[in-house]
Order: structure tokens, then sequence, then C-alpha cells
């Protein structure tokens, strides 16, 4: 069973500390081997958090039963009006061999977002038991903007602990 969720938060708690060099390339804060492709959107961050807040270690590894957060800073792009963005969100969890086992068509459907709370959004997967072992999942993510042309499309691999072979 898969469980996913969204929320916003206007709190940024995970920007690093250190200040930011030209020299630093956008691509050295998109963590987790993290696909992304943005349109009319810019993300500074893409990560990935257990739900204590703490960084997922490059090898996507969780527990069953424990939440995974995909966590996207954007910068800028969404459409505001009146102070609010109107944001669809999508997530597709699928096995190696193609079986769909999430398809979450808009996760932000009929959900309110502040256009400050919409530079931070986080998507959340729970993996709350196997039915058999698989290598890996691949999770396939979408943002979208309802009012305007602002989209991100993305993917990761999610590996649980003790079951790769």
């Amino acid at each position: 069973m898969f469980v996913c969720s969204c929320n916003n938060s206007e709190e940024i708690k995970a920007k690093a500390d250190e200040p930011e060099t030209k020299a630093e390339a956008p691509a050295k804060r998109i963590k987790n081997n993290i696909k992304l492709e943005t349109k009319g959107v810019v993300v500074s961050q893409a990560f990935l958090l257990y739900e204590n807040g703490q960084l997922v270690p490059d090898n996507n590894e969780t527990a069953v039963g424990e939440p995974l957060n995909l966590r996207l800073v954007v910068d800028k792009g969404w459409t505001e009006k009146e102070g609010n963005v109107s944001l669809g969100a999508s997530e597709r969890i699928e096995t190696p061999d193609g079986k769909i086992v999430l398809d979450e068509k808009d996760l932000f459907e009929n959900t309110p977002i502040t256009a400050d709370a919409a530079h931070l959004l986080t998507l959340t997967a729970v993996i709350s038991r196997l039915g058999r072992l698989y290598d890996y999942f691949l999770v396939r993510f979408r943002v979208w903007d309802k009012n305007g042309s602002g989209e991100i499309n993305g993917s990761y691999k999610l590996f649980i602990k003790g079951s790769s072979s």
C-alpha cells in the first residue's frame, strides 16, 4: 500500500546555511539523484527529507512505514492572483517492471495556496507495506500552475531498506 500527501509551508527550514556563490551551479542544490525539468519556473533546490527533518542519504533509502518528503524550493515563476496561486500536483509510483502502484492525479485539488507558501512545496509518500520485494520504486511527480504556464516534472528512485538484491 502506498500513501502520498502534499503540503506547503511558509517556513523554509532546509535552505543551506552557507552563502551562495556565483560559481555554484544550481544543479548542486538538486540532491538524491532527482531528475528535474522545469518550464517557466526557477527551482533552486530539490531534495528528500524524512519526516523528522533529517536529509535522506544519497542512496534514497527509507523503511516500510516511514514517510519520505520531496521538498521543492521554487524561487519564482508561479502566476499570482490576489496573493494566491493555483497549483496542481500529481505523483505516480511504479515498480521496475512498470506496474503502477500509486497514481494521484491532483494532490493540491481544492487546496488554496498563498503566493508566499508556494515557494516551498512538499510531496510526501509512505510505503506502508510490501506485497513483494523490488529493487526500487520509481516516483514520478509533476507540479503545474493552473493559471499560467509554469511546470515542474521530475522523478527519483526510492529504495526500501533491506529489500534490494
